[in-house]
């Protein structure tokens, strides 16, 4: 089950704020949200230009409306099985809004793993320390990453939320995260295999907190949608199991 429509309606904001293909599934689920709701509700009336007797009859209908139709009682169960029809179709859209955000995060995360590669630059390093090199193509790198953390959070933030409102690979499940705890999106972001599900690219090993872009660009950045992350996770599990 995904979040709440709540969640639907800030994801398709946050789509349309990074330009990116709100989902239709969403856009036409929303509609018939919208028709719904609107149900519930008379249409608006020339109050100001009725008797007393007729805005008497107005309101008398309305209560009457509402009391025999439950139409607003209707509304809850609705949405939870509108809900339910959005999560099981809006599968192939998410893979697609996740190809479409690629070529960005390959862009701007390509200069990035270049800088951390060849410098060595991690989350402790600091200006000064870029400025005892005495290297001006490590200061410019340097300054490139503050174009990296600009742009990829803001794809790194529709990502996660792909995951978190649809419930979408990374999952809670698949990571055994339980009892509040954050889900480790590295998976997200990685290029092969260094990435982990305990925390260990998050700065402090916090899940939920923010990622180390530093250390995951060591080795090497790619945006993966859902279905390439539950093929990660599939091959790391039989290659333990295969291990053990």
């Amino acid at each position: 089950m995904i979040a709440t429509w709540g969640d639907v309606t800030a994801f398709a904001t946050l789509c349309e704020i990074a330009n990116l293909t709100v989902p239709s599934t969403i856009v036409k689920a929303q509609r018939l949200r919208e028709v719904a709701i609107a149900h519930t509700v008379e249409p608006p009336a020339a109050f100001m230009g009725m008797s007393d007797d007729e805005l008497r009859m107005w309101i008398d209908q309305v209560t009457i409306r509402r009391l025999s139709s439950g139409f607003e009682q209707a509304i809850a169960p609705f949405e939870a099985f509108l809900l339910i029809e959005v999560q099981r179709s809006i599968g192939p859209e998410l893979e697609a809004l996740v190809q479409e955000m690629q070529p960005r995060f390959d862009q701007v995360a390509a200069p990035f793993v270049d800088a951390v590669t060849t410098y060595g630059f991690t989350a402790r390093t600091t200006s000064d320390d870029v400025i005892r090199m005495a290297d001006d193509k490590a200061s410019a790198a340097w300054r490139g990453t503050e174009t990296f953390f600009r742009d990829a959070q803001a794809i790194a933030a529709v990502r996660q939320q792909i995951s978190r409102v649809f419930d979408v690979s990374p999952t809670a499940d698949e990571q055994g995260v339980y009892n509040g705890e954050g889900i480790d999106y590295s998976v997200c972001f990685a290029a092969g295999d260094s990435w982990t599900d305990d925390g260990r690219f998050y700065l402090a090993g916090r899940t939920g907190g923010t990622l180390d872009w530093f250390a995951l660009a060591s080795g090497g950045l790619r945006l993966n949608s859902p279905s390439e992350v539950a093929r990660k996770v599939r091959a790391r599990i039989l290659s333990s199991s295969e291990g053990a």
